[in-house]
């Protein structure tokens, strides 16, 4: 197919189709180190409170970066 008959069938689609994740681009986000590891004890099956301990943080600070995850 060449490719301005390519565009055209891309371009001819209908919006609603489903975006195939196989050629979709994979999603980037960003941690600090410390939030990374609240993530990796959370994933883990610690609570906010062992978490804190674990990492002689308040559990607040755990919570604030719980919720940037």
């Amino acid at each position: 197919m060449e490719n301005a008959a390519a565009l055209a069938v891309t371009l001819n689609r209908k919006a609603t189709s489903a975006p195939n994740p196989a050629v979709m681009p994979p999603v980037r986000f960003s941690l600090s180190e410390r939030g990374v590891e609240v993530m990796r004890s959370v994933a883990a099956g610690l609570t906010m409170a062992e978490t804190a301990e674990r990492l002689l943080v308040s559990r607040r600070r755990v919570e604030a970066h719980f919720r940037r995850i």
